[in-house]
């Protein structure tokens, strides 16, 4: 267990570039710094690894993907304090976004909203640069609530925006490319957590297939990005799939883009 420990706590940092349909010349080189499934009150040392892994980054935007505690019945200063020293970590000047997880509660989203991350519970914002506006979208969890409502959160969008999407899990992500969204931002698969060496996981525990588990993927033209996610789940430990902070760089469609890795590890 103590080999699972210090797989934990040894988070690695990786960009991606991705070039989704429509996005605006203006927004070539956006970045987005994207957390999912942090589990903070797993172990005491989590929350500070998880500050020296992002305190040296920079991106334009930040994303939570939901599932910020262990357990949504916890409570204590030492989630709150993990999560303001997080909060304060995150260098993202267009702002810090968030979603809900299937271990979260609406007790998180106001927690989260006082410290500094605008929570995105079925609706959205508009970001602007350069003259030119993208759409962030947040829906509330697919997975176990099942309170996402993607219509809502859609609403309202000028004909042929570009739209962000981010939610816990991949599982409405058939949907949102019917939709039109662009880029679809999530995670809740730990990428397996505990697998099998090459990166193979064991369990995802979620209803996608498992070509959206982890990583870079694409359906019918929408980009999408499952992250593995920075803590764990049930028990402290991580073997043959380290968790990640992502930073994904969008690149307009004309703009060269350098190759992305599409798996985990």
């Amino acid at each position: 267990m103590r080999a699972g420990v210090r797989n934990l706590l040894n988070i690695r940092t990786r960009r991606v570039s991705l070039a989704p349909p429509g996005l605006p010349r203006a927004f070539d080189g956006f970045s987005i710094l994207l957390l999912s499934d942090m589990h903070l009150g797993s172990i005491p040392e989590l929350g500070p690894a998880v500050v020296r892994v992002i305190e040296g980054l920079r991106a334009d935007v930040c994303v939570f993907a939901g599932d910020f505690r262990l357990y949504a019945h916890q409570s204590g200063p030492t989630f709150e304090t993990d999560l303001r020293r997080i909060v304060d970590a995150v260098r993202a000047p267009a702002g810090l976004y968030g979603v809900l997880g299937n271990h979260d509660t609406i007790d998180d989203a106001r927690l989260a909203d006082c410290l500094g991350i605008r929570m995105l519970v079925n609706e959205a914002v508009s970001i602007r640069r350069d003259g030119a506006t993208i759409r962030l979208a947040g829906v509330d969890d697919p997975h176990t609530y099942r309170l996402d409502d993607l219509d809502r959160a859609l609403a309202g969008a000028p004909k042929g925006a570009f739209t962000v999407l981010a939610a816990h899990t991949s599982e409405i992500a058939a949907d949102a490319a019917h939709k039109g969204v662009g880029l679809y931002l999530c995670g809740h698969t730990h990428g397996g957590q505990i697998c099998l060496p090459g990166g193979v996981p064991l369990l995802v525990s979620t209803r996608s297939p498992r070509a959206y588990a982890c990583g870079e993927w694409d359906l019918r033209g929408m980009k999408g990005y499952t992250s593995a996610g920075v803590g764990a789940s049930i028990v402290p430990a991580r073997f043959n799939c380290p968790g990640e902070v992502v930073t994904i760089e969008m690149r307009a469609k004309s703009s060269r883009t350098r190759p992305a890795r599409t798996s985990c590890p």
